[in-house]
This record gives structure tokens, sequence and C-alpha cells, in this order.
């Protein structure tokens, strides 16, 4: 992970974090953050190494089975390693979350600490510094997706609630963004059974669904892309080990093909559609010239990429968890608890306006609503 740091950030970017931020030595075994705790900083491991894990939870049923077949009341999970040049704590930039997990130094380490309070303004203020940092936290959130879906991915019982992508991509982009989508991207329309992305071959297209339906399915290799990952788990009454079975759905302004604004790694999953559809291709190499060109869009867009990806990290390592802090039917709602699922109120506005910024889009695209 240090050379992802070192290769995306420029000298200035880390000499800025070094300025603001403050070193912190751990002995082995000391605890840094606790699982549920509220978090106001980004850690940056300089050297040692540290692991990721969460605790059962015995109120539920899962954290329960668990406990008792491990003979263990106190039973850590571990999620993954976080080594030299990791990131982590990045959701302190998107909003004030508690952490899903516990985080305790495996060896004697040194992190830096780089506040809340420095980073915010410098992102607002400094947009090329910006872009290149939330492609940093974008890239690692992904890599920890990926990791746990290998870790985990034949484990049962893992249902989480699938987000739509389209209002929160739209409710943070910039009316300018969307424009810039319309003109660069072709209308496409596909047959019922035609096939979009196939497995094995890197996405070189980013597509937004303006009409109809789109299915994906497992098919092997190591590529993950946002919606198919988090879809993956959500429960279909079919083998987990089953390739080649359904595992998402894509309606009208969700997008498949995002982890192209990352990287050009080889697609897990083959996306074909499920009735008449019609959707917007922006090819690759004309939205990745013009992140390059355009910091303020490159900020944008990468900010919620890593918005999209930790929101369905924590979910999934909440379930890990054995979380049960997700509303149950019948049980009284409590002012005092945080939980997992529950909207944010501010979130709500972006929703909102992400709708009619899509709504606009099929406007000018002259594509039927209905």
């Amino acid at each position: 992970m240090a050379d992802l740091l070192l290769e995306a950030l420029h000298d200035q970017d880390i000499d800025w974090l070094v300025a603001e931020g403050q070193q912190q030595t751990l002995d082995e075994n000391a605890v840094l953050v606790q699982q549920g705790e509220a978090v106001d900083v980004i850690y940056i491991v300089l050297s040692g190494q540290l692991i990721s894990a969460v605790v059962d939870d015995k109120g539920s049923t899962l954290g329960q089975a668990f406990s008792v077949l491990s003979g263990n009341a106190n039973l850590e999970h571990v999620l993954f390693p976080l080594k030299d040049g990791d990131v982590f704590g990045g959701m302190a930039v998107l909003n004030n979350s508690r952490s899903p997990m516990l985080v305790r130094a495996e060896a004697d380490s040194t992190v830096l600490i780089v506040p809340q309070s420095k980073l915010e303004p410098k992102l607002a203020k400094d947009l090329e510094f910006a872009s290149r940092f939330y492609r940093v936290m974008a890239t690692l959130q992904l890599n920890r997706y990926e990791f746990l879906l290998d870790k985990f991915i034949y484990r049962r019982g893992l249902q989480l609630s699938v987000i739509q992508d389209g209002p929160i991509i739209f409710g943070e982009l910039f009316d300018s963004d969307v424009d810039w989508m319309i003109n660069q991207g072709s209308v496409e329309q596909l047959q019922p059974e035609e096939c979009l992305i196939q497995s094995g071959r890197p996405a070189d297209t980013f597509y937004i669904v303006l009409q109809g339906l789109l299915s994906t399915s497992i098919t092997g290799g190591k590529s993950v892309s946002l919606t198919q990952i988090f879809s993956q788990f959500v429960s279909t009454g079919q083998s987990e080990g089953e390739l080649g079975r359904e595992v998402a759905r894509s309606s009208r302004g969700e997008v498949v093909g995002e982890t192209t604004l990352i990287d050009s790694r080889l697609s897990k999953f083959a996306v074909s559609a499920v009735e008449s559809t019609i959707v917007l291709a922006i090819p690759r190499r004309e939205l990745s010239i013009k992140l390059q060109q355009d910091p303020g869009m490159a900020t944008r867009f990468y900010r919620v990429l890593t918005i999209l990806l930790s929101e369905r990290l924590t979910s999934l390592i909440n379930r890990l968890g054995y979380s049960k802090a997700s509303y149950q039917v019948g049980q009284s709602l409590s002012l005092d608890v945080i939980y997992e699922d529950e909207l944010d109120l501010d979130l709500i506005d972006h929703l909102a306006v992400g709708g009619a910024r899509f709504e606009w889009m099929l406007k000018r695209l002259k594509v039927d609503q209905s």
C-alpha cells in the first residue's frame, strides 16, 4: 500500500500531511480505535503492522452461534491487515461516522494522525490535492472490498441492503459534470440477453442505465464493481459457490462499470440486459482525460466513489460483526441508538437533488421518462 500512496500523491501532498499530522507510537497489542468509536481523524501507517477486526455482538443470532462454536465469548474476527502506507478512518472526511471495526497494533507501530478539522479545509481549497487524495481512498476501499469478498464469499447469512447509486452520484456531481457526460457519451440500445460487459476483461466504459434493466452474474475473476460486489451478499436463494448465478439487477439511474474510474482491473462479472434497455455509454479514455484536466470534476467523481465504497464496506463489516444496530420489525426505536441503516437527513437533500438532476439528463437525451 505504501507504493500506492507514494505513486498517487505528490511530494507536496505528503509534505503537507506530515506538517499537519502528529505521529503516535503504539506498543504491540495497543488498541488505536475501538469498534463503535467516533472517528474525526485519518490515520496513515508509517511503520509496523496493525490489524482491523470486528467483535461478535452477543445480542445477535449469528454472534451467539459463532461465540458458542468457538468457545470464546469475546471472539474477534480479523478483517484485513494495515501495513506501511495504509490509510484508514477515511469516513471522517465524509461524515462523522463511528468506526465499524476495532484497530489494534499487531507489532510496535507508528501512525500519522491528521485531524478532520485540518484536512477538510485543505480538500475544499486545493482541488488537485483533493482529487488525488480521494482517488487513493477509493482505491484502498475497493482493495479492501476485494479482500473481504475473497475471504468471506462462502459465508452464509450475509444480507446487505442495496444502496441506490444513481441519486448519490448525481447528488454529488455538478450540472456541468452531467452536461459533459451527456455531450461525450453515446446512447446505446440493448436487446434482451445482449451482453454489455464480459467477465475476465477490463471494463473500458462507464454506463448509466437510462431505461430498462441489467442483470449481473458472477463468472469468476478478480475484479470487483461497486454495485455488483455489494449486491452479491443479498440473499438470492442460490448457492454461494455457484458460478454464473445472478447477483444483482441495475435499473434506471444506476451505474455499471464504475470501477473503470479507478483502474483497469479485469471484471469479475458479466452484465447483460434483462429486457430492452437504454444506457448512456461514456468511454473510459475520454473520462480519464477529463478527470486529469478538470480537478474539480475529478474531486467530485472520486469523492462519490469513496462515499459509495465506504458505505458498502461499513455495511459489510457490520454484518460480519453480527451487529444488531439495524432496525428489526417490532423493535422500538431509541433516540440514543445510531442504527446501521438509518438515513442521514442531510443525505436526503442530496438524493432529491440527484433525482432531479437525473431527470434533467433524461430530458436532454430525449429518453422516455415513464
